[in-house]
């Protein structure tokens, strides 16, 4: 990672707003603001096993750090104006990215494609948004299981 994109990343992670994502919990002990740190971590390394172009790289930061700013806890079964939380929170994290960083079309296309399967209408159109989707399945996954490993863990020591 460059120095301009070490500086955009850290822009986004020191943001007033992002940093509301660490009010919500995630997957298991980890909350919104980790998982797109994970999230991003990850799909910068797959970026540079695939050898791939600083523009992208960049819109890979701001797709992965802002795929969750939907800034509301879903555990409160809580409907967005588009349904279900799973279904809906990328086109609404997509909004609330746009409307506080204007972000570009590709971007917002990172963020609103990166639940798919599960929103079959929206298929990421380009590398990156492969690279983010497939990196926060990865994220998900582990996060989860660690949750379930670590309340395992804290069951028998109590």
């Amino acid at each position: 990672m460059d120095k301009q994109e070490k500086q955009l990343l850290e822009s986004l992670k020191h943001n007033k707003y992002v940093l509301q994502m660490k009010r919500f919990k995630q997957h298991g002990f980890v909350n919104t603001y980790q998982h797109s740190c994970n999230v991003t971590h990850v799909a910068l390394r797959l970026a540079s096993l695939f050898h791939i172009k600083k523009k992208k790289r960049q819109n890979i930061i701001v797709g992965a750090m802002l795929h969750d700013f939907y800034l509301y806890d879903y555990h409160n079964g809580r409907m967005t104006k588009y349904g279900l939380h799973a279904l809906s929170h990328p086109l609404v994290a997509a909004n609330n990215a746009e409307k506080t960083f204007h972000i570009t079309s590709r971007q917002k296309d990172i963020i609103k494609t990166h639940m798919f399967p599960s929103t079959i209408a929206f298929i990421p159109k380009t590398i990156e948004g492969w690279i983010v989707n497939l990196s926060d399945k990865y994220c998900a996954v582990c996060e989860i299981i660690y949750g379930i490993l670590y309340q395992k863990a804290w069951e028998v020591k109590a």
